[in-house]
């Protein structure tokens, strides 16, 4: 889909601090139905970029564009439901869109911590050997024995 709120002019206002002239393009692109308009405003509530830092207004615009179907907004929106933003069912549509996407493993220590959060801890084992990074396999590994009652 193109772009209606072109990233790089948002970027570049935001550089040059004229939050004023960011926010009205992101708007404007919201009012049109533009996906990724939603992870713009979303990054400026997450930063505080014109507009009072909020993580939980951040989330809730992550959310609106992983609904309109702004795939580069999954992992964001997917790390605040780890951090307590949201519901269950936003840790499931996390999870749904995430797992066709592990196809190189990059995203598999995101979903083995979705799905302990979700108490799904036999799917987290599961996944957990998929992991590149050895520190957090380990780390996982250790939190997942714990869960299920393994040695």
């Amino acid at each position: 889909m193109f772009d209606l709120c072109p990233r790089a002019i948002v970027l570049s206002l935001f550089d040059y601090k004229d939050y004023e002239k960011a926010h009205y393009y992101i708007k404007k692109g919201i009012e049109l139905g533009n996906a990724p308009s939603y992870r713009y405003l979303a990054e400026a509530y997450e930063k505080g970029l014109g507009v009072k830092k909020s993580m939980k207004e951040a989330f809730n615009y992550y959310k609106e564009a992983v609904l309109k179907g702004d795939t580069f907004s999954t992992t964001n929106y997917a790390n605040l439901c780890l951090e307590g933003y949201g519901k269950s069912e936003d840790i499931d549509r996390a999870i749904q869109l995430l797992l066709p996407r592990n196809t190189y493993r990059a995203y598999s220590s995101i979903l083995v911590e979705l799905y302990i959060k979700q108490g799904s801890y036999r799917l987290a084992y599961s996944l957990v050997n998929t992991i590149p990074n050895k520190e957090e396999k380990e780390k996982l590994t250790k939190i997942l024995k714990k869960k299920l009652k393994i040695k």
